[in-house]
């Protein structure tokens, strides 16, 4: 004869009294609370059993979205955190956790505050570990290690744990605090977080969970915040031809974004921004010179930046100098060697402190101009119709299918070709205040189609008709394309631009196997309608603009654009042709060692001549 379970808030009562009893609640249902007082509206993952509870109790209060697979899941949250959110990705125990780690390093390299939830073993399974599935343990193993997923996140340096229940006869769990801490740490410090929630503690019952109490210190020394802000008002005040160079720790923040929207046009203050920062401000606008990267950026930001500007005030750049956006380490980002340049990147994770910085400026300089505006912006010649399509073109192509269409373009490249070129667009200023997101360090790779998922879900949770675009090679479609299928379940637009030669061209040495990333015969086609999206073949521009103008007609589902590109030097953008000059010269060939030598070394001596 089965017995009635015991009922926990008893046992809770008796201990410390039935009045506190009343307010414990299951440990799934405050899982819930903190993830929705932090703004989380919508998770990411892929299901296993050790992660049933957990999911049972998300299901009810979230719209819980499945992965393709896990690490395609993780991108999506990381999309989330990229966009401003608190992003969220529940898997199950190792099989399920572990291939999410790429996407985690993505998110501490990127600085992203994202939960990585794992279902794990009930603690009392924990304990008797030798029965387990989904150990991490070969077979002739005398000991298994359950904290074999705990240890892999934490050796990439990310606060991981996981949840502790009741230590006591009727004492409640102290795992809600444990977790609310865990979500206010990833918040806070903007990084990643791992924690392993035991199947037997969904229900336990957990103590409630108190307001905070109000910190007597602030991270920003206001004194300090007017102190810079007098020497930048000052140095603008004194320019002729001030520029400000806008960098990475912008991205997230909407907050930074809008006062330094402000500062731009209440100052008509010519900007540039860095690779990182691309997209995060308007480079329509005529007070934009474009993306500067030394030698790699385009011509007019490289004529502002290095020989007009008489003040730099570089803005949210990061504290790290990634090789990337300092012109991959050439020397020729030149930005430091001004004599008047000001460099604010801020050290609170969140860039409070350079918002108040930046509301100090804009409260002394109330309306006062201090810039010439940059010279227009040369009238962009334009493309053929019967142009062959080439990476030499393509931007300028979208740029014009861009200017056909009343809605902004959200471009999301992936790492390698599609990702350089990308640099050549002119991007429109998008509703979601970014209009190129990538994983600009690349920690990661293989996040474009899971991040164009997210951006098509906020675009509608917006009512927004943006138009996400992903631009991709061979070897990343392939990687990525099954995460078509739940673009597809989700019907969601979005265009995916497949821009194709069957090999890995970047960088590419010699001709071996380990460069053909598709084989010619591959259908994409096929691949397409078997995904319920539509498809074009776009070999030339005007074939381009057709299959936009189309695809931006029908939103109802996704469109694939095939773009066969070829391989020849001269067919490549100017960034590619640079970066393939620069890396076979690294890689010790001696005429591109000779030609790179060549290409800065002139600008060097008619710098020298200018100021001698």
């Amino acid at each position: 004869m089965n017995s009635k379970p015991e009922d926990p808030h008893a046992e809770v009562a008796q201990a410390l009294g039935s009045a506190f009893a009343a307010r414990l609640r299951p440990l799934g249902s405050t899982i819930a609370d903190v993830l929705e007082a932090a703004g989380v509206r919508r998770l990411y993952g892929v299901g296993g059993d050790y992660a049933a509870a957990l999911l049972g109790a998300l299901d009810l209060r979230f719209d819980v979205r499945p992965g393709a697979n896990e690490l395609h899941a993780a991108y999506a949250a990381c999309a989330q955190a990229e966009l401003g959110g608190l992003g969220v990705c529940v898997t199950t125990y190792t099989v399920g956790s572990l291939p999410a780690l790429a996407a985690a390093a993505l998110a501490l390299t990127e600085g992203l505050p994202v939960v990585f939830l794992s279902g794990a073993p009930g603690e009392a399974e924990v304990g008797t570990p030798s029965w387990l599935h989904h150990m991490v343990a070969p077979a002739h193993a005398w000991a298994v290690d359950p904290s074999a997923a705990l240890r892999a996140y934490r050796a990439m340096g990310l606060r991981a744990e996981r949840l502790q229940g009741k230590r006591g006869t009727g004492q409640p769990s102290i795992a809600g605090e444990q977790f609310r801490d865990l979500v206010d740490h990833a918040l806070s410090h903007c990084e990643p977080v791992f924690v392993e929630v035991p199947r037997d503690l969904i229900a336990q019952l957990v103590q409630p969970l108190s307001p905070r109490r109000p910190s007597t210190f602030t991270d920003v020394d206001a004194e300090g915040a007017g102190a810079i802000a007098e020497h930048i008002v000052q140095e603008l005040r004194n320019a002729r031809h001030p520029v400000l160079l806008v960098g990475e720790r912008m991205r997230r923040s909407k907050a930074l974004r809008a006062l330094t929207r402000t500062l731009i046009d209440r100052l008509q203050l010519p900007y540039a921004t860095n690779a990182f920062a691309k997209g995060v401000l308007d480079e329509r606008d005529p007070l934009c010179v474009g993306v500067y990267n030394g030698i790699f950026g385009n011509r007019r930001a490289r004529a502002y930046v290095e020989d007009r500007a008489d003040y730099v005030f570089e803005l949210c750049t990061s504290v790290v100098a990634q090789d990337t956006a300092t012109a991959f380490g050439t020397g020729t980002y030149r930005p430091a060697s001004k004599a008047r340049h000001t460099v604010l990147r801020g050290s609170a994770a969140d860039g409070s402190d350079v918002e108040r910085v930046l509301e100090h400026i804009l409260a002394t300089m109330t309306s006062e101009p201090v810039g010439y505006r940059p010279s227009q912006p040369p009238e962009r010649v334009p493309v053929s119709p019967d142009e062959p399509l080439g990476f030499h073109v393509l931007a300028s192509a979208l740029d014009e299918c861009q200017d056909a269409c009343e809605d902004a373009f959200v471009y999301l490249p992936e790492i390698g070709n599609s990702y350089f070129a990308s640099f050549g667009l002119h991007t429109r200023a998008s509703s979601l205040g970014r209009s190129w997101l990538t994983n600009p360090w690349y920690a990661a790779m293989g996040n474009a189609i899971p991040y164009a998922r997210e951006v098509a879900l906020s675009l509608r949770d917006r009512g927004a008709t943006d138009v996400p675009i992903v631009m991709i090679g061979d070897g990343g479609f392939h990687f990525q394309s099954s995460e078509l299928a739940r673009i597809q379940a989700d019907g969601l637009f979005a265009i995916v631009l497949l821009v194709r030669n069957n090999i890995f061209h970047l960088g590419k040495i010699g001709d071996g196997a380990i460069y053909k990333s598709s084989s010619e015969h591959f259908d994409a086609s096929a691949l397409a309608k078997a995904y319920g999206g539509s498809y074009r073949l776009a070999s030339r521009a005007s074939d381009l603009r057709n299959a936009f103008k189309d695809a931006t007609r029908d939103r109802q589902r996704w469109h694939l654009i095939e773009v066969p590109v070829p391989t020849t030097n001269e067919t490549q953008s100017e960034e590619i042709r640079l970066l393939n000059l620069y890396i076979q010269a690294r890689g010790g060939n001696a005429q591109a060692q000779a030609n790179w030598e060549q290409l800065v070394e002139g600008p060097k001596r008619n710098a020298s001549s200018r100021t001698s």
